[in-house]
């Protein structure tokens, strides 16, 4: 329960009443606060909330995640991104969203941690038709698994296998919202070393995700922890 009382919800408040940009330091990295750019939902938990924010599968990345190539599905804040970039130091990270004013957030936020390189790039798994973006939350779009054409959902992947071979990507950081399945059915995965992986059992049933696990156990990658449908997979070669 935030404290209605405290200097971080004080000043959420004032940004909500008036307009003024601030920038704020969390956990080592610059985040910009402002109105206009992000949205009021994100800029409460930015400002109140921060340590919540994806907070198993930041504490996954920081206990498991090394130095590797690595490509990111579903950036949104780019908090995830900045954790990740962190542990892999100088090797390549690729971050990516379907909701392109995260994107431009991200690459002004950028600005501001300018020690990081970040490559954020605007793809919509699937195509527009696929995913709902919501404009007011930068961490609410969601999938709509029935309607994805067979053309789109491979020039899709067809774009982001060529990412993982020419990037020479060898870890995965996901979270689509719902598109596991058939997404890590449809990419390369003889590249990759690990996968972190949000999934949504709310919105395809436990039998889709036992599918799921079972297509990565069929690639040789096993679980080594999960907290709260955040998984931390890595392949075990015999």
């Amino acid at each position: 329960m935030i404290n209605k009382f405290s200097i971080k919800y004080l000043n959420y408040r004032l940004h909500q009443l008036f307009y003024f940009q601030q920038i704020i330091k969390r956990k080592g990295f610059n985040f910009l606060i402002d109105k206009k750019i992000i949205p009021i939902y994100n800029l409460k938990g930015l400002i109140t909330n921060f340590d919540n924010h994806e907070l198993e599968e930041i504490y996954l990345i920081n206990k498991y995640l090394y130095e590797l190539n690595t490509l990111e599905l579903g950036c949104s804040l780019g908090v995830s991104s900045l954790n990740i970039k962190k542990k892999i130091r100088d090797k390549k990270l690729i971050s990516i969203d379907g909701n392109k004013k995260a994107i431009e957030y991200c690459l002004q936020n950028l600005k501001l941690n300018s020690k990081y390189e970040i490559n954020f790039i605007h793809h919509i798994i699937f195509g527009e038709n696929n995913f709902i973006i919501n404009d007011e939350n930068f961490l609410s779009s969601f999938s709509k698994i029935t309607n994805s054409s067979s053309d789109e959902i491979k020039i899709s992947c067809d774009f982001l296998n060529n990412i993982i071979i020419n990037k020479e990507i060898k870890c995965l950081v996901i979270d689509v919202e719902g598109l596991e399945e058939i997404l890590l059915h449809k990419l390369n995965l003889e590249l990759i070393e690990l996968i972190f992986v949000e999934l949504h059992p709310a919105i395809y049933g436990k039998n889709n995700l036992k599918k799921i696990i079972q297509i990565l156990n069929n690639h040789n990658f096993k679980i080594v922890e999960n907290l709260n449908n955040n998984f931390f997979f890595k392949k075990f070669l015999n």
